[in-house]
């Protein structure tokens, strides 16, 4: 009898806790009737929030809240399940007829025959706007630098091709210095070219259009290396690959991801006779690349500029480059919803890893 009184003194504690929480908590709180969505109890911050007085606001259901057809409400809930998060994100009108983005945090709980769900509320209007907001500038921004790629590309071309006249044409008539003079004009045109057209991927990188069928990672990488036989065999590096995941991501994202980072561990890292992996693997919903090198590393205060645009490190040495290349794979890793880190190799060295979202998850 004693123990059957202690339990109901913890039940009474606890619910009063509860309810001392739900109804003077500052936090947009309701539980709804998950059968037909409507509203059986709001505390006073969801009252005020909403501009409703308590009978008003029970008379509500969800729907009436939402700006989202009922349908698509049931969709983005059960959606939510699958994917196994526990919030959705909507618009809803407020009594004075203001639209407000909210992200809702739901919870379900059931009593005796009631299918609940208690439901915390915040609202992200300002957030979104302010996302929106940067959306629209970095598309002006890509757009501005691919305008001005564009048209620095277009005299930069003949002058490259003008200096090649004139060493094939007048190489008799000019003296050394002044085919050194033509060969810097060439070099620096070339540099400036390469530089455009890094910008105009750098700015591209944003524009993913999925395809309809998963691509060959493996080919992909495959095509790359062959491509950098050259550099690989001048280095005297050995490169070792694995099987790598397919995805749904254009070609061309792909082929930028591992040409920079294969060519960077190639020219920057690799020392004579060194071993550069690539490899991939799938974690829950997320596909990784990696490319790891055993080279002189990168310090670790500069691991957190690498991918900054124009940033090159202390031990860049001789080699040249535009600063763009990591910007380039970490602007693409971010669009197709994952993102680009560098780790240090054990022993020395890097690993650079990119992750994308798994393909059934787009």
């Amino acid at each position: 009898m004693a123990e059957h009184k202690s339990s109901m003194n913890v039940l009474q504690v606890g619910d009063a806790v509860f309810r001392s929480m739900f109804v003077n908590h500052s936090a947009v709180m309701y539980i709804v009737d998950l059968s037909d969505f409507s509203i059986i109890d709001a505390n006073q911050a969801a009252l005020d929030f909403y501009g409703y007085d308590r009978k008003t606001m029970l008379t509500k259901r969800i729907p009436d809240l939402n700006t989202t057809p009922e349908d698509e409400i049931r969709t983005e809930i059960q959606k939510a399940i699958k994917e196994g998060r526990a919030f959705y994100i909507f618009k809803h009108r407020l009594a004075n007829g203001a639209i407000r983005d909210v992200e809702i945090y739901a919870n379900p709980v059931t009593v005796g025959d009631l299918e609940l769900s208690f439901s915390i509320v915040h609202d992200i209007t300002k957030r979104k706007k302010a996302e929106t907001a940067l959306k629209e500038s970095n598309e002006e921004l890509d757009a501005f630098v691919q305008t001005v790629a564009h048209d620095l590309r277009t005299p930069v071309t003949p002058i490259i091709g003008y200096a090649e006249i004139l060493r094939e044409k007048y190489k008799e008539q000019l003296d050394e210095q002044g085919l050194s003079y033509l060969a810097e004009i060439e070099k620096a045109g070339e540099e400036m070219l390469a530089l455009m057209e890094n910008l105009l991927s750098l700015a591209k990188a944003g524009d993913l259009n999925r395809p309809d069928k998963c691509v060959s990672t493996d080919e992909v990488a495959a095509g790359v290396i062959k491509n950098l036989e050259a550099d690989i065999f001048s280095a005297g590096v050995l490169l070792q690959t694995t099987s790598l995941p397919s995805v749904r991501v254009p070609k061309t994202f792909l082929i930028q991801i591992f040409d920079n980072l294969i060519g960077n561990a190639v020219r920057y890292a690799a020392n004579s006779g060194g071993l550069i992996e690539v490899g991939g693997e799938q974690t829950g919903k997320q596909i990784r690349f990696y490319v790891r090198d055993h080279g002189p590393g990168i310090p670790e205060q500069e691991r957190k500029h690498i991918f900054e645009v124009f940033y090159r490190g202390t031990n860049k040495g001789e080699v040249k480059g535009s600063g763009v290349g990591l910007s380039i794979v970490y602007k693409i890793a971010r669009n197709c919803g994952g993102r680009a880190w560098v780790e240090e190799t054990h022993g020395g060295g890097c690993t650079f890893w990119v992750e994308i979202e798994d393909v059934a998850h787009f």
